[in-house]
């Protein structure tokens, strides 16, 4: 990931994490390239291949592009949490080593590492772990927050690089 990024001219700190670097590359991504936070993480965490070959021409397509720009190079044990501006996102990298539970309450989506912390009686729905290379999200809106499954995360991803010409 350092050398990918270093090619891209984002800085990264000198003695940092690797969840460091992965900050530092979304922040580039995003505030340097112009890039949409949903493209970035797509980047920074595509699909395994053999998921992508299942998709629709056009996403196999843009998936395809966006392994062979920036690859698989954040992959590792991971579990992600992104906001910026008026969306969060979430995951787990394609191993899915890090546990991410959703967690569904009549007031809110919580996303943590453990579903314990909620007490029982306030879950609306069963708390369920994010699968290997799931990606969720949360979309604030005039009527509040609002889920974003991995489809519409996808498809919004797909959009976005044909937009660019590069589906």
């Amino acid at each position: 990931l350092r050398d990918e990024v270093a090619s891209l001219g984002i800085a990264l700190s000198r003695d940092g994490s690797d969840s460091q670097d992965v900050d530092a590359t979304l922040r580039g991504l995003v505030l340097g390239r112009g890039l949409d936070p949903i493209e970035a993480l797509e980047l920074l965490f595509p699909p395994i291949v053999s998921e992508v070959r299942r998709m629709d021409p056009l996403a196999q397509d843009a998936y395809t592009r966006a392994r062979a720009a920036l690859g698989p190079y954040a992959q590792g044990p991971a579990a992600f949490l992104a906001r910026m501006g008026d969306l969060c996102l979430v995951g787990v990298d394609a191993m899915g080593l890090r546990p991410l539970w959703h967690v569904e309450t009549d007031e809110a989506h919580v996303f943590a590492s453990e579903r314990g912390f909620i007490p029982l009686e306030r879950y609306s729905a069963d708390p369920r772990p994010l699968a290997p290379g799931e990606h969720a999200g949360l979309e604030r809106t005039a009527r509040g927050w609002r889920y974003l499954d991995e489809r519409s995360l996808r498809a919004r991803f797909v959009a976005l690089r044909a937009k660019r010409g590069c589906a």
